[in-house]
């Protein structure tokens, strides 16, 4: 199924059904309207506002994990072997890591999506 055009693409008449929509697409998952949902509301874009207002009242279900300590003391193994378990029983794992120290990302999140392939599921 195509994505329909981005909220910001679209006729401000349309704007409402559009972001309607693109909660829908939130709400089933879908990768792509999930990432522009994230930059939309990081660029703090028009569409960010409305569109937390659709998605907050099925919001509060998920569960909260921080994980912190210092370099090399296996954050990342242990990051994996949760989200493995999780996935193992069907669970959604979301996970956004951010090294606000790094000098090599200054601060940015990290991607971990490239461990996405040891979380059967």
């Amino acid at each position: 199924m195509p994505l329909p055009a981005s909220p910001a693409q679209t006729p401000p008449d349309r704007d409402l059904t559009a972001i309607e929509k693109w909660a829908e697409q939130i709400r089933a998952g879908e990768t792509r309207a999930i990432s522009r949902a994230i930059t939309a509301i990081e660029n703090h874009a028009p569409q960010a506002e409305p569109l937390l207002k659709i998605l907050f009242p099925q919001t509060g279900a998920a569960y909260l994990t921080g994980i912190t300590g210092a370099p090399g003391t296996g954050k990342s193994t242990l990051v994996d072997r949760i989200a493995a378990q999780h996935r193992k029983q069907n669970e959604g794992v979301g996970v956004i890591a951010v090294d606000p120290t790094s000098p090599y990302t200054g601060g940015q999140a990290s991607n971990p999506h490239r461990n996405r392939r040891r979380w059967p599921g």
